[in-house]
């Protein structure tokens, strides 16, 4: 894993703090987007990438998973709460690691 996005600042020192042998992969990224000049689409997706995301409460994985559906972007959802994956571009676990 490259990057561990958080959205707040607080977050990232708490995190970092708490997971030292990761403290480098936190980074804050306000929530929000204030322009879009270049479509997600049109950016570039190294075969390697994928987009992370974790927890149970309060998420909406379907959407997302319908998201990326007809994309070339990877998934991997950590949720005991899901079943087996929904598509070629995403794995779900039960258990995720920081590497």
């Amino acid at each position: 894993m490259k990057r561990i996005v958080i959205y707040s600042k607080n977050e990232v020192e708490f995190y970092s703090d708490c997971f030292t042998q990761a403290k480098t992969k936190f980074v804050y990224l306000p929530l929000g987007i204030e322009k879009i000049s270049k479509s997600i689409k049109d950016r570039p997706i190294d075969e390697s990438d994928y987009i992370f995301t974790a927890g149970v409460s309060n998420r909406d994985y379907d959407f997302l998973i319908s998201l990326i559906k007809n994309t070339n972007y990877k998934l991997k959802i950590a949720c005991d709460g899901l079943s087996a994956p929904h598509h070629e571009n995403d794995s779900i676990t039960s258990e995720a690691s920081i590497q």
